[in-house]
């Protein structure tokens, strides 16, 4: 029987492992492959352009709230009252930051503008090659020790 699991590399998964070998199972049953991260220079420029929409639009909606709320407020004063005054600052603070986003990408040379998110520690698989009747205990330490996610494959026929 196969145990798939997948940790991220810390301290756990070096004791998940240390406890599968103190109950027997061997070092030739384990195997431990690291995983490569997503790699962001694979993108496609379809990918990119979807990003600048996507990153316009959040920067253009912002920019259109703020915007609106000024407008609407000085709105009080003019004749067609706050409420056109706050759509039409709101479309236009739209406009401003949609604008402002597509500028700062054309300077930066045509690199999307995205954001940088926390880096993951990259992530390990770990397969274990053991019989069904230790199959549970495996995977309760496996479970244990904080796996990202635990699968049971049977055993491939042999032709």
């Amino acid at each position: 029987m196969l145990i798939v699991s997948t940790f991220e590399h810390t301290l756990q998964l070096e004791l998940a492992l240390a406890e599968l070998e103190q109950i027997g199972i061997s070092k030739e049953s384990l195997l431990v492959v690291a995983m490569d991260p997503f790699d962001k220079t694979t993108t496609s420029p379809a990918h990119q352009a979807e990003d600048l929409k996507v990153r316009g639009f959040e920067v253009g909606m912002a920019v259109a709230t703020g915007v609106g709320v000024i407008g609407a407020s000085i709105g009080f004063q003019f004749q067609w009252g706050p409420i056109v005054w706050g759509l039409i600052y709101a479309l236009a603070g739209f406009l401003i930051g949609y604008g402002a986003v597509w500028l700062i990408r054309v300077r930066k040379g045509g690199r999307p503008a995205t954001r940088s998110p926390r880096r993951p520690q990259p992530e390990l698989a770990v397969i274990v090659h053991c019989s069904e009747s230790r199959s549970e205990e495996v995977r309760h330490i496996l479970w244990h020790y904080r796996a990202i996610s635990v699968g049971i494959a049977a055993e491939p026929a042999s032709s």
